[in-house]
């Protein structure tokens, strides 16, 4: 293919052949950074997660259409996970959104025992969720039916189970978390609220509207002081 042409048409019209040359760049760039994202991407996935990452298989499951309540999104859950545990050669299932490397879950913040505010994921799961992954509970006990609360009520507490990690970070002197309540700041600004808006300061969870009329009427018996319950 005889390139003399080529150049000296290229020679004549300079900025069309700097124009060339830049869009060949920025194609060079566009895909060198597409190869390394695979391979970043392919090193996440090589990497062990801590679960028994060679026996799980990740299975979605969307609905097109609303549920009428709670309860019947609850069931419908419910009947998933148990077609699949039938299935021969499963194991364990159940339901989470906790994915090995996937990066999800709800973020929340915490007091540590230190005072400074600690931020960690934050993951709901099914009964089963451990043998599932294929780990074990270190300390204290795993979760029992007991422990998942009625999916139409709004429960004040929950037991929850957190990693070593977390552990470190919310007691950094050593301290066990077996058994210890992690501060949420949400319930203490809410508590703030209410005693700047009415002047009584409620202490136990949940903040009703029967146990405010109740302080009230406590204090206004007693002007002289706040009534905390």
């Amino acid at each position: 293919m005889p390139f003399g042409p080529i150049l000296r048409s290229m020679s004549h019209n300079r900025v069309r052949f700097v124009l060339i040359i830049l869009e060949i760049a920025i194609t060079l760039a566009i895909v060198t950074n597409c190869v390394n994202m695979i391979l970043a991407s392919r090193q996440s996935m090589l990497k062990k997660s801590g679960f028994d990452d060679d026996h799980l298989v990740f299975v979605l499951s969307r609905r097109y259409t609303r549920y009428a309540d709670a309860n019947a999104a609850a069931q419908a859950v419910d009947r998933d996970v148990r077609a699949l545990q039938a299935l021969p050669g499963v194991r364990a299932a159940a339901n989470t959104y906790l994915v090995p490397w996937q990066g999800g879950g709800n973020s929340d913040t915490y007091r540590a025992a230190s005072g400074a505010m600690v931020q960690a994921q934050v993951y709901d799961s099914s009964p089963g969720i451990f043998d599932t992954l294929g780990v074990r509970v270190a300390e204290g006990r795993a979760f029992t039916p007991q422990d998942y609360a009625d999916p139409s009520a709004s429960p004040t507490s929950v037991n929850v189970v957190v990693s070593r990690a977390f552990e470190r970070l919310l007691f950094p002197n050593g301290g066990k978390g077996l058994g210890e309540n992690p501060c949420h700041p949400g319930m203490a600004a809410v508590a703030n609220a209410i005693y700047n808006a009415v002047g009584v300061r409620l202490r136990e969870v949940p903040f009703t509207r029967a146990k405010i009329l109740k302080a009230l009427s406590d204090q206004s018996a007693r002007p002289d002081a706040s009534r905390t319950v």
